[in-house]
């Protein structure tokens, strides 16, 4: 188990034309039933843990990066930083998604390479709705909120976003939260 701490923004007035030249992939995320114990049974096998420790996870999901590659990710609870397991299906991703899948967003994500740094930025454009959210994973070893806030803030500069505001606190923000309900059809 790692722990993740990210910072997440919302960021207004940023066009994916702006970042036509940053590599890019199509992401389907799909929420799981984290309390179907079918469910809790596989990722105990998947990831080599026993049941209670999973007593403080919150959500877990599968990721469909390009329509080729599964990752199953369980989270604890929490915002700018929590409890992480996640590893690639070789197997099963479908019928995972199939049986156990009960909400999902897709968007497409840009992975901006920050310059004079070895981090990251994801930019996320929605594609059921009018958002764009950055998120930076750290080291809180390394950098602080405020580095971290300051890095984002500059490497978007250039973009010429109208506005950018942390949400890193705002559940509103998690994915989990804006995934939309999935419906028997879309199961089958």
């Amino acid at each position: 188990m790692s722990v993740e701490c990210e910072k997440k923004y919302r960021v207004f007035g940023l066009n994916e034309e702006d970042l036509k030249n940053i590599s890019s992939r199509n992401l389907e995320q799909y929420y799981l039933n984290i309390e179907n114990k079918k469910l809790r049974d596989f990722i105990c096998y998947i990831f080599k843990v026993k049941d209670e420790e999973l007593k403080d996870m919150a959500e877990a999901r599968v990721r469909v990066v390009n329509g080729e590659r599964y990752l199953l990710t369980v989270k604890g609870d929490g915002t700018g930083s929590r409890m992480e397991l996640e590893t690639e299906l070789t197997f099963l991703g479908e019928d995972i998604i199939r049986d156990h899948a009960v909400s999902k967003i897709s968007k497409t994500r840009y992975d901006y390479n920050l310059p004079n740094s070895c981090n990251v930025l994801e930019i996320d454009f929605y594609r059921d709705r009018d958002l764009v959210v950055a998120e930076m994973e750290y080291d809180p070893y390394e950098m602080d909120g405020y580095d971290v806030d300051k890095l984002v803030r500059g490497a978007l500069k250039p973009f010429a976003p109208k506005l950018v505001i942390d949400v890193t606190e705002d559940k509103n923000y998690k994915n989990k939260n804006l995934a939309t309900e999935i419906t028997q059809a879309e199961n089958e």
